[in-house]
């Protein structure tokens, strides 16, 4: 999809990185608007990429995140931890929560959450 942007001229600038509890190359304060779909899963992106997110996202910048409810339950790593994981980058003042919202019919039948968070300023 990079090489399909790029020769579409959408993106003058792109990082191909894998987001993990580690930062990436991409600098700090980058993009209005950080966006995950389909990227949570098992074995996928873990809790802390979230943090990355926090840290390429311009102060007052937002992250939205889009995933299968069922995931919120059924996988390991997110199950009791994910939202958990949110709510203390807003205890510690890093985002701030604008919105949860369940999206019908998803994926394959499955309800999608939707998060809404603005970074701090």
């Amino acid at each position: 999809m990079l090489n399909v942007l790029k020769k579409k001229g959408v993106y003058n600038l792109t990082y191909h990185e894998f987001i993990s509890k580690n930062p990436t190359t991409i600098p700090q304060d980058t993009y209005d608007v950080v966006l995950i779909c389909g990227g949570m899963g098992e074995s996928h992106m873990p809790v802390q990429g979230l943090n990355e997110f926090i840290r390429v996202a311009k102060p007052g910048g937002l992250v939205i995140i889009l995933m299968g409810t069922k995931l919120l339950v059924e996988v390991a790593a997110y199950k009791d931890k994910l939202e958990p994981h949110m709510e203390h980058l807003e205890q510690q003042g890093l985002w701030r929560k604008e919105g949860r919202k369940v999206v019908p019919n998803y994926s394959l039948d499955d309800d999608g959450a939707m998060f809404f968070y603005r970074v701090a300023k």
